[in-house]
């Protein structure tokens, strides 16, 4: 559904050529608040960025006077040229961008309100995590309590979005646990501020605190938006509606656009009601409905509806298409998950070679340790292909040390920066000597620069690596004077003076020159930025990376079948789709079993897997899938009893006996333990009762570390009940959980 418009007509015509009734209708609607709810493939961008265009060819709206927000840097980079083919140079006055990006670009403008001197630095995902550690550290409350600094960082990132603060957030459910969360909260508030630091989800905050206790400044972004309009609406949390609410509470003219059914964050904190409540928060609102869709098949679609419509919590709607029905969603019934890898590998090639690229096709999948077997399938098969979800470029350890030492030239009170710097590569001081003077620089109000200078001079700390130390801090003291210039040239002086190729190949490690390729694209990054519309200055250039480290994107190039989380899937499509591992405990995820609005977004997850396939969608499930030392017979998922069993193609396990989906299972396949046997671990004695065992606690990858409330069940397929800090009380199955001795408040 290209925009392919026709030069002849005049620009307001050319706007609303090619649109549909109820695209034409967003698109000129004028002033007061409109909810656009945009199933899947039903041209949402489409709609929002004309609906751009026609506020200002049409309506006279000045560029300036629009607020356009979404959640992605690709998302904000397609709406910008989408809008600049259409009206030109005008479009680049438009403020369009993530939310993070406008709350920064906000609090630059005003940060000294907010009492920072001027050199606000962003700390990304890991420059967090190393803050954490050495908080837990100087507070002792690492070792022996549990508490890892991602567990902390979950917990604080999920109440900070909820606009919970550390006093809250421990009195909400007073425990030992949450009192630890909340001392490591205040220590690394402190921590940061100390540094003119803020992480991603104090951007939001402090941008509402701006506007909250600053009324002119409110005022003034209130008037100077005309028009605001924030695409994926649906996942938004409570923190960016209050900040949207502000921005148009006094005009109203509010144009939000979003598909309650793909709803899929909230573990991450995004709010639904947000999008279900829109005419509660905004009245008066005008709500239309983009049901047609232009991507998938009819037989496609009927699958991802059966399945999404036994939600109650959404605004209904049914999918539609002009495409024709295309075939029939296929159903395939493994033994086991090795089986369910050769089955997607034969059907690739099938497909490759009738033809079809390898980049048409998508293996998706609940979570990442399921990609073992479709790599071992594909390897075999000699399929080209790709796994989504490693480490981000701008996350990788070589581009984070150069970025140490670029962001010491603008903000020397940044201790996460000088510490990486310091280490890497390393000058002959060890962590312990780093660690003196940057306990000296505090206590003396220092900058670490002025700091490594000064502890040589006076021997603080003593150790060999001072004098270097000193000399890397001068030497970074004459370049801050050069921080006018490109950034692409400093990093180049960066690389030279610490000679970082040579250090990389002294490590000794196999890679070397795969690492030192990511140093040589850094630099090619910031060529790229310099020739953008942003500007040159080295402060900006770090505001950008930063800003896209925190963003997954899938890498471009390269004819390679993709395997990635159904997560990961979200707004892509594909020709194929192979949606795996259709099992209870799986997907459905075992952590959704109590929660009935967990439950709900795990459809809603299933309805974005779906939703990606353009041509062909293919479901798999297995009898049998084998977990560490464990393997169990598994029920087929629940979304599978929703889809009329005429819609579905099946094979595989006997058809299915006759499309009753699975024969009885044999429970367990795994040898029974013995009862007189000492597990390795601390383990739940396995008589099949309900017990509330003391002294136990349980390590989840989502949630962190929680207190064993009790057990229900026997082996893997126990259920457990956690009270986790933060997450309250969740129902897991013992397979997905890692136990161990210890007191939890």
């Amino acid at each position: 559904m290209g925009d392919r418009l026709d030069p002849h007509l005049d620009l307001s015509s050319r706007i609303l050529e090619d649109l549909n009734d109820v695209q034409h209708e967003a698109v000129v609607h004028g002033d007061g608040p409109l909810l656009v709810l945009a199933g899947a493939g039903s041209g949402k961008t489409r709609v929002l960025t004309r609906r751009l265009a026609y506020l200002i060819a049409a309506h006279g709206v000045e560029p300036e006077r629009i607020l356009a927000v979404t959640f992605t840097n690709k998302a904000a980079a397609e709406m910008r040229e989408r809008v600049a083919r259409l009206l030109g140079e005008t479009a680049s006055r438009i403020w369009v961008g993530t939310f993070h990006a406008i709350c920064l670009r906000m609090l630059k403008r005003h940060q000294r309100l907010l009492g920072f001197q001027g050199n606000l630095t962003v700390f990304d995902a890991e420059d967090q995590i190393q803050l954490y550690r050495r908080v837990l550290k100087e507070a002792n409350l690492g070792e022996g309590t549990g508490l890892k600094p991602r567990d902390a960082q979950s917990a604080i990132s999920y109440a900070k979005n909820a606009m919970l603060g550390p006093d809250a957030f421990e009195a909400a459910s007073p425990s030992p646990g949450r009192q630890r969360i909340a001392k490591v909260w205040r220590m690394y508030d402190a921590r940061l501020r100390e540094q003119d630091g803020a992480d991603f989800d104090d951007l939001l905050l402090l941008t509402l605190r701006l506007l909250d206790e600053n009324p002119a400044v409110a005022d003034t972004y209130a008037r100077r938006f005309q028009h605001v309009l924030v695409d994926e609406y649906q996942d938004t949390n409570r923190v960016q509606f209050e900040i949207v609410r502000r921005l148009a509470e006094a005009h109203g003219n509010i144009c939000v656009v979003g598909d309650d059914d793909q709803s899929i964050y909230g573990w991450r904190g995004a709010d639904i009601t947000n999008i279900l409540e829109f005419e509660r928060h905004f009245p008066g609102a005008a709500v239309l409905r983009l049901e047609q869709n232009y991507r998938s098949t009819g037989s496609i679609l009927d699958v991802a509806n059966a399945v999404i419509r036994v939600n109650e919590g959404r605004k209904p709607k049914t999918l539609w298409t002009a495409n024709g029905r295309g075939e029939a969603v296929r159903l395939f019934l493994a033994d086991d998950e090795e089986q369910e890898g050769r089955y997607v590998a034969r059907r690739i090639r099938e497909g490759m070679r009738r033809g079809g690229a390898a980049s048409g096709f998508a293996v998706l999948y609940r979570t990442h340790a399921q990609s073992r077997p479709f790599e071992d399938a594909f390897i075999r098969a000699e399929i080209p292909y790709r796994v989504i979800g490693g480490v981000s470029f701008y996350q990788r350890r070589e581009v984070k040390d150069l970025l140490a030492y670029l962001r010491l030239l603008v903000n020397p009170f940044d201790e996460i920066s000088f510490r990486r710097a310091a280490l890497a590569p390393r000058r002959g001081a060890g962590e312990t000597t780093v660690d003196r003077m940057i306990a000296d620089a505090r206590a003396r109000g220092l900058d670490y620069l002025a700091a490594a200078e000064e502890a040589a001079i006076a021997g603080i700390g003593g150790g060999r690596g001072l004098a270097p130390l000193a000399k890397m801090a001068h030497w970074l003291r004459e370049l801050s004077a050069r921080a006018g210039e490109p950034p692409h040239v400093l990093i180049e002086e960066v690389v030279r003076e610490v000679d970082y190729a040579g250090w990389l190949r002294a490590q000794g490690e196999s890679d070397w020159e795969d690492r030192y390729a990511h140093v040589l694209e850094l630099t090619e990054g910031a060529r790229s930025y310099e020739g953008s519309e942003e500007g040159t200055t080295l402060a900006g250039f770090l505001d950008q990376v930063a800003l896209y480290a925190n963003v997954d994107e899938v890498a471009s190039g390269g004819e390679r079948v993709t395997l990635m989380t159904v997560h990961n899937a979200k707004g892509l499509e594909f020709d194929q789709v192979f949606v795996t591992g259709l099992e209870e405990g799986l997907f459905p995820h075992v952590s959704a079993w109590s929660d009935r609005h967990e439950m709900e977004e795990e459809r809603r997850l299933f309805y974005v897997a779906t939703t990606r396939a353009r041509l062909k969608l293919e479901l798999t499930a297995c009898r049998l899938r084998r977990r560490i030392n464990y393997a169990g017979g598994m029920d087929v998922s629940r979304f599978l009893a929703d889809i009329p069993k005429d819609l579905l193609d099946v094979e595989g396990v006997a058809a299915a006996v006759g499309t009753g989906l699975m024969p009885p299972l044999v429970r367990s396949v795994a040898p029974a333990a013995r009862v007189d046997e000492e597990p390795d671990e601390p383990e739940i004695r396995r008589e099949a009762a309900t017990r509330r065992p003391r002294g136990l606690l349980a390590r989840h990858v989502r949630y962190g570390v929680g207190r064993v409330l009790s057990v229900d069940g026997a082996g893997d397929d126990a259920r457990v009940e956690v009270d986790f800090p933060g997450w309250g009380v969740k129902k897991i199955l013992r397979a997905y959980l890692s136990l161990e001795k210890g007191e939890q408040g």
